[in-house]
């Protein structure tokens, strides 16, 4: 269901109340779900966060150009940059030209790549269901819904 833009926000408070708000809420849980990746899953595995997402989207759509990663993971551009740049020097990203299009790169997962891939999905999937063990399959799939149109007029923003 959309709310017409002209009808106050349902969460519209007080600036006081910013505590408590959605926004404020889903930037804490941000923080503590990349806390454990920050703090050893990444540092053991030579990995930063904005790797490991531009390594979740390769993984999902094969093989991408920067532009195309930086659409998917939500990360500016330059972010992206550096990170599929560390990702090629540390061998887990190779770098092809399109074949319909010379001008432009392609990046894909080298089994390198995959190999770490595949080792720190294994975390993130254990991290989502401690996360999701005190919801029903019907709130996951809420959740799910919910933050798919977040992020879809957050998109549009911007």
């Amino acid at each position: 269901m959309t709310r017409n833009a002209t009808e106050p926000s349902p969460v519209a408070a007080p600036e006081t109340d910013f505590f408590d708000s959605p926004i404020f809420k889903l930037m804490v849980a941000s923080s503590l779900l990349a806390r454990p990746f920050n703090e050893s899953i990444g540092p053991e595995r030579d990995l930063t966060l904005p790797e490991w997402r531009a390594m979740v989207a390769l993984h999902a759509r094969g093989g991408l150009s920067n532009i195309e990663v930086s659409e998917l993971t939500g990360l500016d551009a330059m972010t992206v940059s550096r990170a599929l740049d560390r990702l090629r020097r540390n061998d887990r990203v190779g770098r092809s030209r399109d074949e319909q299009d010379g001008r432009r790169q392609i990046n894909s997962l080298t089994a390198s790549g995959r190999n770490t891939y595949r080792a720190v999905v294994k975390l993130a999937r254990q991290r989502q269901d401690a996360m999701t063990s005190e919801l029903s399959q019907s709130d996951v799939r809420g959740l799910e819904r919910t933050l798919d149109t977040i992020i879809l007029h957050l998109k549009g923003e911007a």
